[in-house]
């Protein structure tokens, strides 16, 4: 019995991605996703620093409320206090967080980053939002020389100047560290 290839976008059987389903007659083809997570005992490396950025849903500027900024910031420092988390930078923008970040304890990134994502989302519901406000992952990159380390910092706080939020960063109020003096920098 022939199967209508109607129904299947035909890219994606050349690449053989929905060939089983086609094979069973199953007219519902599932995607494979690629696995953009490393292995859950990468976030857990204590000192490793991770540059992490989360995106909020569907890249709308949401963080651009002082009061509401403000309060995740202190979310942020809480959260990062009571889970041993470094903070090495941070830069709030419109539609997005970026934070360098490592662990000093058994706290797992992945972990700790759902928390925070947790508490903000709960927080945004007292100002109007509805449902979730990130998007459902969100990117990392892990730091391997230690140089990295300051080049990542500077990266961060010099993002508002790229997306001329500011011509200064130290003018940027959403700017941070709970480890350095950005004086320094």
């Amino acid at each position: 019995m022939m199967i209508g290839m109607n129904c299947f976008n035909k890219s994606l059987v050349s690449r053989g991605l929905v060939l089983r389903q086609i094979l069973r007659g199953d007219n519902s083809p599932t995607i494979k996703m690629k696995k953009i997570r490393l292995d859950k005992e990468t976030y857990c490396q204590r000192n490793r620093p991770c540059a992490i950025t989360i995106c909020s849903k569907n890249r709308i500027t949401i963080f651009n409320n002082k009061d509401f900024v403000h309060e995740i910031m202190a979310i942020i420092r809480k959260e990062a206090d009571l889970h041993r988390i470094q903070v090495f930078a941070f830069c709030i923008m419109p539609d997005h967080l970026h934070l360098l970040i490592s662990t000093t304890s058994d706290c797992s990134l992945v972990d700790w980053i759902a928390l925070i994502k947790g508490k903000i989302t709960r927080q945004s519901w007292n100002y109007g939002f509805k449902d979730t406000i990130f998007q459902k992952s969100f990117y990392d990159h892990f730091l391997r020389k230690e140089d990295d380390l300051f080049k990542q910092v500077r990266y961060i706080l010099e993002n508002p100047l790229r997306k001329g939020l500011s011509e200064v960063y130290s003018k940027f109020p959403y700017i941070g560290s709970f480890v350095f003096d950005l004086s320094d920098y």
